[in-house]
């Protein structure tokens, strides 16, 4: 993360991964992922599998680190229904931040395999069926990546507090508690109207 923040071309940082949150205070996880957005780049993380049940049980404080942090983004995994998957982390994280702060698709996620011998890869033998919210953050990414794309297009700032911000103010609510789906899902044609044409 402390390399990746300071590499100039660098704009969105994505970390499929997680520890259990310790204190706010002394989390260096949280503190690596804050530093990252303070040097202009958009943290966004898993929130994390310690879920059981879905939307039918309020399973508070399992969100992850780094997506815990203040200033990352965390995201929980929907599946193509778009239901609340089983494991997805909810909120509120142990410092009491609001959290996660959106969903995106991260059930049945078609990824590549690991193989031991790539030359005898067969149709999709090469694929697998995963899934959990790290294969939602990246996906989560590659749209804000589009926004990222669209702002350097149009030579216009892409200050992440803003793009953040806009990013939670024209999501699509799923109708779940926010502690479970934080802003919802991510609507990148708002993002961009509101970003680029100022509606």
């Amino acid at each position: 993360m402390d390399w990746a923040a300071n590499l100039e071309e660098v704009d969105i940082i994505n970390l499929s991964l997680g520890e259990i949150e310790e204190s706010p205070a002394t989390d260096l996880l949280e503190k690596m992922a804050n530093a990252a957005v303070q040097l202009g780049k958009l943290v966004v993380s898993s929130s994390g599998n310690s879920g059981r049940n879905g939307k039918n049980t309020f399973e508070p404080f399992t969100i992850g680190s780094p997506g815990s942090a203040v200033e990352a983004i965390s995201i929980s995994a929907i599946d193509f229904s778009k239901n609340l998957a089983s494991q997805s982390s909810e909120g509120p994280t142990m410092g009491w931040e609001v959290k996660p702060d959106f969903v995106a698709p991260g059930v049945n996620i078609v990824a590549a395999k690991i193989y031991s011998n790539y030359n005898n890869c067969i149709s999709n033998a090469c694929y697998e069926s995963i899934s959990g919210t790290s294969f939602a953050a990246p996906i989560f990414s590659g749209a804000l990546a589009v926004v990222y794309s669209a702002l350097l297009d149009n030579e216009l700032p892409n200050n992440p507090g803003i793009i953040k911000g806009v990013a939670h103010m024209s999501s699509t609510s799923l109708g779940l508690p926010w502690y479970q789906e934080g802003s919802g899902l991510v609507n990148v044609t708002r993002i961009l109207s509101t970003l680029i044409n100022g509606s």
